[in-house]
């Protein structure tokens, strides 16, 4: 089954991280790529370069940033297959980042848009 985390830690934190703990924290994950080809990683750039829209009753509402306030912030996500939820777990709790922030995991399923 496919699993969804969601990787949550500070931007302040990420950033006064050097470049090569940086590279250790998210290198992690490519040595679960080598294990599952399926494996992916997608980092998120810093919440002060996001957009967040809103569509109201009177239009669009566009705003500059994250559209959450929180102690944490969204980083990026793993797509990963794992035989059980409990398998899935046990994935993130390997991964540096949850020493960080947090981790979300959520079974996943694909869906077609058409």
């Amino acid at each position: 089954m496919k699993y969804l985390l969601l990787l949550y830690a500070s931007d302040d934190q990420l950033w006064e991280l050097t470049g090569v703990e940086q590279r250790a924290l998210w290198s992690s994950i490519d040595d679960l790529s080598a294990v599952d080809e399926r494996t992916r990683l997608f980092l998120l750039e810093s919440t002060g370069a996001a957009l967040t829209l809103r569509r109201r009753s009177d239009g669009m509402v566009l705003g500059g940033g994250s559209g959450v306030e929180a102690n944490e912030q969204l980083q990026g996500c793993v797509v990963l297959e794992a035989a059980d939820l409990d398998a899935a777990i046990r994935i993130a709790a390997r991964l540096p980042v949850a020493a960080l922030g947090s981790i979300e995991v959520r079974p996943a399923r694909e869906q077609s848009v058409r």
